[in-house]
């Protein structure tokens, strides 16, 4: 495991503290746990935007997709415990 020097405000670094404490932790292990869980959040968050930047060129490509009143109703069904029948694709207009 390498080292790193973080430079933290006096009251962030109390907060961290108190937090640690309060959780039966070590302010390192209690660090290494947020930063772990914000690097794993931005890395979801990219994946996500990602997806839906190549899900909207392929719709700019096709002009293919699902009506959103149709997919609503579809997971209503869904909720209610109904077995909704299959959404069709529309095709839209440029």
């Amino acid at each position: 495991m390498s080292t790193t020097s973080l430079k933290l405000p006096e009251e962030l670094k109390s907060r961290i503290a108190q937090v640690a404490e309060k959780s039966d932790r070590s302010p390192h292990a209690l660090m290494l746990e947020i930063l772990e869980q914000g690097v794993t959040a931005q890395e979801k968050r990219r994946e996500f935007v990602e997806s839906a930047l190549e899900a909207q060129r392929e719709f700019d490509r096709t002009r293919e997709g699902y009506a959103a009143e149709d997919v609503a109703a579809y997971f209503e069904a869904k909720m209610r415990g109904e077995k909704p029948p299959k959404l069709k694709l529309k095709k839209w207009p440029r």
